[in-house]
């Protein structure tokens, strides 16, 4: 999985959209956020849930404030409410890509999260004035504020894939970068 490190300057919101187009997505939270509703089954600090179009959630909603759906627990369907300001990571293996908002953690946990060699490059720049988008230059398509300018590296043709995945009167498909 590639760790793609971020800030508050890339939106939690267009990255899980553009996620989410490419297929079943996970949006790690942390559980004692404002906000944050989830069943008493979910009891980590930290909770790590599968969202997906496929799903087909009649309640299911991605939208500036958060991602909200009834997901099932044990065959038991719960209301689960994610505020973007709780969410600390998204992922997917589809993309084979992990994008963690290290401006949501402390140093100490930092260091107990990232591998090695981002820890050491994490580490280097500390105190100085480094844009998140100078290292990683790919994360400016999620500071957008168009999001058709975020852009895809799947392959229009020759793809055997369904379109099963593509949300429901879209605007037009994105493209991930």
């Amino acid at each position: 999985m590639n760790v793609i490190p971020a800030t508050s300057e890339v939106s939690r919101y267009k990255v899980a959209k553009a996620l989410l187009f490419e297929g079943l997505t996970m949006v790690h939270v942390v559980r004692g956020r404002k906000g944050v509703e989830l069943p008493s089954v979910c009891n980590t600090p930290v909770v790590h849930l599968n969202f997906s179009y496929r799903f087909g959630l009649s309640d299911f909603e991605v939208d500036e404030s958060g991602i909200r759906a009834s997901l099932s627990f044990g065959g038991v369907p719960h209301w689960c409410d994610l505020p973007w300001d709780a969410v600390v990571g998204i992922s997917s293996t589809v993309t084979d890509q992990f994008f963690i908002w290290i401006d949501c953690f402390s140093s100490t946990e930092l260091e107990t999260m990232l591998p090695p060699d981002m820890l050491a490059a994490y580490a280097s720049t500390r105190g100085e004035k480094v844009s998140i988008f100078d290292e990683i230059p790919e994360l400016l398509a999620f500071a957008a504020d168009d999001p058709s300018e975020v852009e895809s590296t799947s392959s229009e043709e020759g793809d055997d894939s369904d379109d099963e995945d593509d949300e429901p009167n879209a605007y037009g498909p994105l493209r991930f970068v």
